[in-house]
């Protein structure tokens, strides 16, 4: 086995076509992404660290076409080209030129694939149109979308048939699959994750499964490097009100109201309070949620109360409610006692964490180290001043940071300004046993932030 791994490295030194597939991936095929990632990388080999390129049908497809497209290069210019030019000609092209080679392929084929994204979400939105009496529920926002989705399915689970589109699907091409696939023609009430990286794309999706009612959790800086700007990340996430049926309930807070109408949007929307959950007159205990929590919670007692559930579902499914994983999810992390809040990470759901995990200290008497590779899409003017500020947090409401040394790393470093202990480690296999060494598990209390995946080493 050491062999084999010895040679493939060897191997992709030289033709380093999977690292590149990899690469593209990761950016989920966005060409402008892409280009940017290959800055300072287009000699760099061995990419895959912490996870592997998963091949696809897309990308196995874009995979064979950069090999043509590698194959024919080398055969027109060895064509033209002297002999003795062949071995120079044939390192040029694959050591040094594949990276270019992947780019080509992936923006050769990026039309055909929309032609068969288009196709497979004409025939999803072909079955929501054949279920005139399907109430659905659509659920966007930078952040909180997903715990929403599931409180409002245990909610509502026991009074109408519901399905919920599982897990991290989110997309329109996902959402679509998910249609094809898994739609139930019995079911009463569907939920569905919204999800974009540009405006246009929530809008999208909405025209597939064509929503009766949508939560709007929050407005935040979520994937702001891909949507440029903090205006076209509201014009993207308010698409969920404006695809939604004329007479739905649009459900949000005061506080993304108020950015709303900041940016232009004057949706009719239905404001609820998110410090407190009072259905039909009686307060719902929330104590044991924290405050992020309780506010996805309120939103989807709302929604609750528009399809009439009965306060004993509403208040039962709160309070037996268990977070997904990795989404602030109080649990054992690396033998501590911990919050698992490592699945995505913005400026405000990064902060959130924080202030989770800080409540956890209260209740535990211990102190709080957290384990961070930073935050990443953000536009590069503003990312390292971002990621300073990050740090700056961190030193100020905890006790201890490990920081996993991303691209990010230095700058909330810069941040914590060596207020508090501060050590780094280059993966979790290496970080692991020195937050053991140094933090016992039964004096602190752990947060672990996202890793990050390969393309932000």
């Amino acid at each position: 086995m050491a062999r084999s791994n010895s040679l493939w490295k060897a191997y992709n030194a030289v033709f380093p076509l999977q690292d590149f597939l990899y690469l593209l991936q990761l950016e989920e095929y966005e060409t402008d992404q892409y280009i940017a990632r290959l800055q300072g990388r287009w000699f760099r080999r061995g990419f895959e660290q912490r996870d592997h390129a998963k091949f696809t049908a897309r990308l196995r497809v874009i995979a064979l076409v950069t090999v043509l497209l590698i194959a024919i290069t080398i055969g027109v210019i060895t064509a033209i080209a002297p002999s003795i030019m062949f071995a120079v000609v044939l390192a040029f092209v694959v050591f040094f030129a594949t990276p270019l080679f992947v780019l080509l392929a992936n923006v050769a084929l990026t039309p055909l694939f929309k032609i068969a994204h288009d196709k497979q979400n004409a025939q999803a939105r072909s079955i929501r149109e054949h279920c005139p009496n399907l109430r659905v529920i659509a659920v966007a926002g930078s952040y909180g979308k997903t715990t929403t989705k599931n409180v409002l399915y245990e909610m509502i689970r026991r009074h109408h048939k519901t399905q919920l589109i599982e897990g991290n699907i989110n997309t329109t091409a996902g959402i679509a699959a998910w249609m094809l696939k898994k739609f139930e023609q019995v079911t009463n009430v569907l939920i569905v994750e919204m999800d974009a990286y540009h405006p246009g794309e929530i809008a999208e999706s909405c025209r597939i499964v064509q929503p009766s009612m949508a939560i709007l959790t929050s407005i935040g800086d979520q994937h702001l490097m891909r949507f440029g700007s903090q205006q076209a990340i509201v014009q993207g996430l308010q698409e969920v009100f404006v695809e939604t049926e004329h007479d739905g309930l649009r459900v949000c807070s005061n506080e993304v109201s108020g950015i709303l109408r900041e940016y232009g949007y004057d949706h009719d929307v239905h404001v609820i309070p998110t410090t407190s959950i009072i259905y039909r007159g009686e307060t719902i205990s929330t104590d044991h949620l924290s405050d992020s929590v309780r506010e996805d919670a309120a939103y989807a007692a709302a929604i609750a109360n528009a399809l009439d559930i009965p306060p004993r579902f509403v208040s039962e499914a709160i309070y037996s409610f268990h977070l997904p994983d990795r989404r602030q999810r109080q649990t054992e992390v690396f033998g501590y006692e911990g919050i698992d809040d490592s699945y995505n990470i913005s400026t405000a759901t990064a902060h959130a964490g924080v202030m989770a995990a800080r409540e956890l200290t209260k209740k535990s008497g211990k102190k709080l180290v957290v384990l961070t590779a930073g935050i990443p899409e953000l536009p590069q003017d503003i990312s390292a001043q971002e990621n300073a500020h990050y740090g700056a947090f961190l030193a100020a409401h905890a006790d201890a940071v490990l920081v996993l040394r991303s691209e990010f790393c230095p700058f909330v470093v810069q941040g914590i300004e060596k207020r508090i202990p501060l050590h780094t480690a280059l993966n979790l296999v290496e970080a692991v046993p020195l937050l053991h060494k140094e933090f016992p598990t039964n004096e602190y209390v752990l947060l672990f932030q996202p890793e990050l995946t390969d393309a932000s080493y």
